[in-house]
């Protein structure tokens, strides 16, 4: 009397991760981390050198061509274009040293949270989800980080630049504050340029959604 074989068991589909729950590195996502390190690297050194050297170097523009001539401590200073100044702690008021600090956190802070966006974004795209809800969330948080850190940062340090003015007994002088049309149209082309990428991609989702319609 012969004895069934035992049944082979099935075998136990093996499950797998969607594929969209993966990341992957593409390499592009560094540009943007190589840009915020080389703009917030300057703000971070003079961040630690308010605090452990008690020091504060600040830059203040001398409105038109002509070089000037200035008193500084016992030496007379001729001086054109923009002053860079680093100086203690003791000569500064409380006020102004709270402007300088405050403009350095907020503009590095803004910045990371651009860098974030930026490579959030990059990192969609390079994946061909360029018209994906979440790229497009990333622009958008990208364009108003920017603005933000630009804006906020920019008003601070502009107060106080012109405390440090006030401070050192320069208001006679034509001596400015370091934010000059140039930073300004610089910061401005950014925006430009980021809100002309964000236009484009909710644009191309409009038309990828109207021809998902059609077909």
């Amino acid at each position: 009397m012969s004895t069934p074989s035992p049944t082979p068991a099935s075998p136990t589909p093996e499950t797998s991760a969607p594929s969209g729950s993966k990341r992957t590195w593409t390499g592009l996502e560094i540009y943007p981390l190589v840009v915020v390190i080389l703009i917030i690297g300057g703000r971070v050194t003079e961040l630690f050198r308010a605090f452990i050297d008690r020091t504060f170097e600040v830059d203040l523009a001398l409105r038109g061509e002509e070089p000037v001539t200035t008193q500084l401590g016992d030496h007379e200073v001729l001086a054109r274009g923009v002053i860079d100044f680093r100086l203690p702690a003791d000569d500064l008021a409380g006020a102004t040293q709270g402007f300088l600090i405050a403009a350095d956190i907020i503009l590095v802070l803004g910045l990371l949270l651009a860098g974030w966006y930026a490579v959030r974004a990059i990192g969609l795209v390079s994946k061909g989800l360029a018209f994906d809800p979440r790229t497009r969330r990333s622009m958008r948080g990208l364009f108003f980080s920017v603005f933000a850190a630009g804006a906020v940062s920019g008003i601070v340090q502009m107060l106080g630049d012109n405390l440090v003015i006030r401070d050192l007994g320069l208001a006679e002088l034509p001596i400015d504050n370091s934010i000059q049309s140039g930073l300004i149209w610089g910061w401005l082309a950014v925006l430009g340029g980021i809100g002309v990428i964000g236009l484009l991609l909710d644009r191309g989702a409009r038309v990828e959604d109207e021809l998902e319609g059609v077909i």
